[in-house]
């Protein structure tokens, strides 16, 4: 095992970790859950990283066995008993791109899909132990929560990161995969700056209107669908509804915003969403909802034919029609 690999294993501090069993994977459960193909695939290839991850943290020291367990743990109930959208994206672009990849190189890009996963995962703890406070997500009790472990679960959320570098590490490390993979987004026509530019113009107003819309759907969303009560006013969130009501509101109306916004209260809150209502935002939000809508699919429509252009429409598309579903990207 490589020496910054054995340090972070000892950076871990038992000691001030209460360490508290999680509910296990159960992979074919969960490959039998979903009939989604590709989601099939990914979930098989995730034991085979647990056993990497098992092997990459083997020190020797037996005192290290719970941290080990722990880890593993760790990395089953953040990561493939979520939804793995990022990692189904990912792979959906990919195969669109590719359609003549082999197995193999497919299997190889599944791992990359996973590390975006552990990245996702890793921000996705900080967030909601620390900016959000948040209670449940994904209809569960929050990874903090479920540990007992309080902000400690950060160390968890920093060894999740660690274990996609470790991954990238062991599986990618080889040159000749790095150009493997760089050779087919290539192939693909990923190659030319002028594409690559307009690819991510559209990938930045896609992230925008996927954004706004989930500002809008914090506060008006049905917790029963997407799993989480809504924080950003308690939370101080600077949130597209908070800004639009302040650039909107008039003198009266901004003074009842700042002395409300950001309380933990449940009066504080009903006042600020009098305001929201008063300005009727939901009606500002649809008009934005429609306008950014139409001008993406013009601007997907104008790509050519070599790139995912499908893939950004089903994108839009679902962002628009987000309202009963947990999430925008339908798995």
């Amino acid at each position: 095992m490589m020496q910054n690999e054995y340090n972070f294993i000892h950076w871990y501090n038992l000691k001030t970790t209460k360490i508290m069993p999680l509910q296990r994977m159960d992979i074919q459960k969960l490959i039998d859950s979903t009939s989604n193909k590709e989601e099939k695939e990914l979930l098989r290839v995730f034991p085979e990283l647990l056993d990497s991850l098992r092997d990459m943290l083997e020190t020797g020291d037996k005192d290290m066995l719970d941290a080990k367990t722990h880890f593993q743990e760790a990395a089953e109930y953040t990561l493939p008993q979520c939804k793995n959208v990022q990692a189904l994206m990912f792979m959906k672009v990919f195969k669109e791109l590719a359609k003549d990849s082999g197995e193999k190189e497919l299997k190889l890009v599944r791992i990359v899909a996973w590390c975006f996963e552990m990245i996702y995962s890793s921000f996705k703890l900080i967030d909601e132990l620390i900016f959000d406070k948040t209670v449940d997500a994904d209809a569960r009790p929050c990874y903090h929560r479920v540990t007992g472990t309080g902000i400690e679960a950060s160390n968890d959320a920093f060894f999740v990161l660690c274990l996609m570098y470790m991954i990238l590490q062991k599986y990618i490390a080889d040159d000749s995969k790095l150009m493997a993979i760089e050779s087919m987004f290539r192939y693909v026509g990923l190659n030319d700056t002028d594409t690559l530019q307009r690819v991510e113009r559209i990938a930045l107003k896609l992230g925008h209107f996927a954004k706004v819309k989930e500002d809008y759907l914090n506060c008006y969303g049905n917790k029963e669908v997407f799993g989480k009560t809504g924080s950003n006013i308690e939370q101080n969130k600077m949130c597209w509804l908070i800004v639009t009501a302040l650039n909107q509101a008039d003198d009266k109306q901004k003074d009842i915003l700042k002395a409300n916004y950001g309380r933990p209260n449940e009066n504080c809150i009903s006042k600020v969403k009098a305001v929201y209502q008063d300005l009727d935002l939901t009606s500002t939000f649809r008009t934005f909802e429609k306008t950014a809508h139409r001008d993406l699919l013009e601007e997907i429509s104008k790509m050519g034919d070599d790139l995912p252009k499908n893939f950004m429409f089903e994108i839009a598309n679902n962002i628009l029609n987000w309202e009963d579903t947990r999430y925008f990207f339908k798995c």
